[in-house]
């Protein structure tokens, strides 16, 4: 699974960069009444630059926004303290979703203990939720999971907070996943949906059909790890009805999709999900990311059949339609990309580029799944082993061995079958019947 799929503050960025950003109209605070009108003006001017950093369309960048953030804080007097927590926080997560993760925890955990000193728990909590992705990708475990303690033990103080609470169940589910505990990961994302579903019924605006839709999906998504694929359709079946006008989430859903057909070696229902899905994005700025993915999709599952032209010619398309995204999702897309045709050269018997293409990416791999980690681990071993450098091999084979005891032993596990008990299948089932005939009908 991409890990970008559980990540609470999701950072999307598609499409190009254009030469005239398109800024949102900034306040004039010299027309300000005051010191805290001036405050609450800037704070509305930045809530509109985040939403447009996030945007494929503005062109307004991660260094905008942290420089708009930052004005915010200069603004501020000094006793102000909650005011600073504030500002510090969305510098810190500007620079998380920039992916500079040593400066985001600088600004993060200001904020953290800024709000922990002035006992405002709910603002404390957002923070821990975004600070232990940091601590994840800068590779500071310890500190992360002295979090995730304090975020257990918060958990149960927070009622009636529907948003706060599944954002906390959805971090502890990201956490039990980062940590190959999948059977946990899932039963929180069955909380998750559970608490949706509740706030739906009470009307709580905040919480609406797309939360539902990424649980399920992200349910999926772990089955697909643990290569359970009848049970990733499932659930992706589940998410149907909340996918309504919501092209994005639709188009990872296609993705998925695909993979299940894939593992189950159905070829071509998986061709036609991808066909599906190439009419889905045609035209959309998340045509090259998502193409990119689909096309290595293919090229792994050839690669798997022993179809290595096959296995090329998605390989190297995927490649080419990372070329042509930006930010993150560039990167991730490219080491996905690279790692795939370096599976290809191994198997071609072409180890000396296996190794250059693979050993290139491999340190980064680790970011963005597990699984091919270990494998990247488990074909650089092997190419090592075959030009002869045996130093390297023996290096490389002790991480993949590492990893891949750790991963067999959690899809070994036959409970994670009885993980579907609170959610009966056949009423799951009238469920979706349902809510399909509902949103028909509408």
């Amino acid at each position: 699974m991409q890990k970008a799929l559980f990540v609470l503050l999701v950072f999307v960025f598609y499409g190009t960069v254009h030469a005239q950003p398109k800024w949102p109209a900034k306040p004039n605070l010299a027309k300000a009444k005051g010191y805290n009108q001036r405050v609450d003006l800037w704070k509305a001017f930045l809530y509109d630059v985040v939403d447009s950093a996030y945007s494929s369309t503005s062109g307004i960048s991660m260094k905008d926004f942290i420089a708009t953030a930052r004005q915010g804080h200069d603004l501020l007097r000094q006793t102000d303290t909650a005011t600073k927590a504030f500002f510090n926080y969305y510098m810190g997560a500007g620079f998380q979703a920039a992916s500079k993760y040593d400066s985001a925890i600088v600004y993060l955990e200001k904020a953290l203990w800024a709000y922990r000193k002035l006992k405002i728990y709910k603002e404390e909590i957002k923070v821990i939720c975004v600070l232990h992705y940091a601590y994840y990708y800068a590779g500071q475990g310890q500190r992360r999971d002295t979090m995730m303690v304090y975020l257990r033990k918060m958990l149960p103080q927070i009622k009636d907070d529907y948003p706060l609470k599944t954002r906390m169940i959805s971090t502890l589910s990201e956490y039990a996943y980062d940590h190959a505990e999948y059977e946990k990961a899932i039963a929180y994302k069955l909380q998750v949906i559970a608490l949706t579903k509740e706030a739906q019924a009470k009307k709580k605006e905040s919480i609406g059909p797309s939360d539902v839709a990424v649980a399920y999906h992200q349910i999926a998504e772990t089955y697909l790890v643990i290569k359970q694929y009848e049970k990733a359709l499932y659930y992706l079946k589940a998410a149907q009805p909340y996918l309504i006008n919501n092209y994005h989430a639709t188009a990872n859903a296609l993705l998925s999709t695909i993979a299940a057909y894939q593992g189950l070696n159905n070829e071509q229902d998986a061709l036609l999900s991808f066909k599906e899905l190439q009419k889905h994005v045609k035209g959309k700025e998340i045509a090259p990311f998502t193409l990119s993915a689909a096309n290595r999709s293919f090229a792994d599952y050839y690669l798997g059949k022993g179809k290595l032209d096959m296995a090329e010619k998605y390989a190297l398309k995927a490649l080419r339609y990372a070329a042509n995204i930006s930010g993150q999702e560039h990167k991730q897309n490219a080491v996905d990309a690279k790692m795939t045709l370096g599976f290809v050269l191994y198997r071609q018997g072409k180890y000396a580029q296996a190794v250059n293409y693979l050993g290139g990416v491999i340190a980064s791999s680790y970011e963005f799944g597990r699984e091919r980690y270990a494998t990247g681990n488990q074909m650089l071993a092997e190419s090592y082993a075959a030009l002869g450098k045996h130093d390297q091999a023996f290096k490389h084979y002790q991480v993949y061995a590492r990893l891949q005891d750790t991963l067999y032993r959690e899809s070994s596990k036959k409970s994670i079958a009885e993980m579907d008990a609170k959610y009966n299948r056949q009423a799951n089932a009238r469920e979706i019947k349902l809510l399909n005939a509902e949103n028909t009908t509408k």
